[in-house]
């Protein structure tokens, strides 16, 4: 029972001294920082820093609220609006702090400009900051100044990218660059054997498994393609190696 009243007591001195504090200045309890990190460190650091000062853009409207009256789960929306985080952990650090810790996504492919500069691609088909001398990504590249252009080309090659994901005998390891044609659509360059794989317009999931199906064909058969044409719904046009 003692033990019962001393434990009442000491929460009863420690809300009476928060009521005290939140009186004599009611700022006290209100946000005045959120501390931005990364749950681990395998994002390279220039990825991080542009997506900390987003973060820090984007959540100016939480500073200055009492922290209990912010809700975590519109500031974690808030946060995952930028395509390139992949998993948010947020949590109150009371008086007056929140700490925002992030997962990011690694860069889904690259577009090569004109003059030299490699611009990083996120999955919402956004441009990152450009790579800086000794940085490198092994991702898929784009050089069609379409891509640069037109940010419904480069989400449509992105979604292709993902479709493709990591399985053998087409996955997106295996893709060396993206090409745009307004007659053919898009088509793959792959490597190390640099086959062409035309794609069209649409339907890439169905057209990538149909691709995938001819490439473990020609495995099987000890066959190489050159051209690998799937833009029709009802046959795929091969052309193999040395062939006219």
């Amino acid at each position: 029972m003692r033990d019962l009243n001393r434990l009442i007591l000491i929460l009863t001195t420690f809300l009476f001294l928060g009521l005290l504090l939140f009186v004599s200045d009611k700022n006290y309890f209100k946000l005045q920082n959120i501390s931005i990190s990364q749950v681990d460190e395998s994002t390279r650091d220039w990825i991080f820093k542009d997506i900390k000062s987003k973060i820090n853009l984007d959540t100016k409207a939480y500073i200055g609220k009492y922290v209990w009256e912010i809700d975590l789960k519109d500031l974690m929306e808030t946060v995952e609006k930028d395509k390139r985080v992949n998993k948010v952990q947020i949590k109150r650090k009371f008086p007056n702090e929140l700490e925002v810790k992030v997962l990011a996504h690694e860069p889904i492919a690259l577009f090569y400009t004109k003059d030299g500069s490699i611009l990083p691609i996120a999955r919402d088909g956004d441009f990152m900051p450009q790579l800086k001398k000794g940085e490198f990504i092994d991702a898929p590249i784009m050089r069609d100044v379409v891509f640069y252009k037109d940010l419904s080309k480069r989400k449509k090659a992105i979604e292709i990218i993902l479709t493709l994901k990591e399985e053998n005998p087409l996955s997106s390891q295996k893709v060396s660059e993206i090409l745009f044609d307004k007659k053919q659509g898009f088509s793959l360059i792959l490597t190390p054997e640099a086959e062409i794989v035309r794609l069209g317009f649409d339907n890439f999931e169905k057209k990538i498994g149909m691709a995938k199906k001819v490439f473990s064909y020609m495995q099987s058969k000890g066959l190489k393609g050159r051209v690998i044409d799937v833009r029709f719904s009802k046959k795929v046009v091969v052309r193999l190696r040395n062939a006219p």
